[in-house]
Order: structure tokens, then sequence, then C-alpha cells
């Protein structure tokens, strides 16, 4: 259908900037994980077909997983990303 339509499919997500509070490993860790659980947590399984590694290793159990088929269905789904900023 989307050959036939001419269409093209795209998201445009809201992307929030976080800075750490020093130089320290820790606060740049924590900026980190904070843009995965903002953007990280729609982006990337587009991209990998899975969840960001900090998420999984945070959220563990409680965050659900993609089968084979779903997975593979989501990488590369898309013609254009947005980013709002």
């Amino acid at each position: 259908m989307r050959a036939s339509q001419n269409g093209e499919i795209g998201i445009a997500l809201d992307g929030l900037w976080t800075v750490p509070y020093s130089k320290d490993k820790a606060d740049r860790d924590a900026a980190f994980r904070a843009m995965n659980f903002w953007l990280g947590w729609f982006l990337e399984p587009l991209i990998t077909g899975a969840y960001p590694e900090t998420m999984q290793s945070r959220v563990k159990e409680r965050l659900p997983t993609f089968s084979d088929d779903q997975s593979q269905k989501l990488r590369g789904s898309f013609d254009f990303i947005g980013i709002n900023y």
C-alpha cells in the first residue's frame, strides 16, 4: 500500500538536550541516561530494534521486550526522522 500511495513514513521527536552538572563521570553518565530515557526510548528501537542498553539495565524486566519479528519490522521502518529542539 505504501508504494502505491507514493508516501513516506516518518516521526518527529522532541529532543531534550541534557548537560552534565559537572565534568565528573557520574554527571556525564546521568546526562547520557536522561537523553536515552527521553529520546532514545523512541528513537533507538527504530534504528536498532531494541531499547537503549541504559534503559534495559535500569528498568530490567519492567521494560517490554520486542520479539525477533517485531524488532525486524521496527529497524529502519522510517523514511525520515525529525527532531524538535
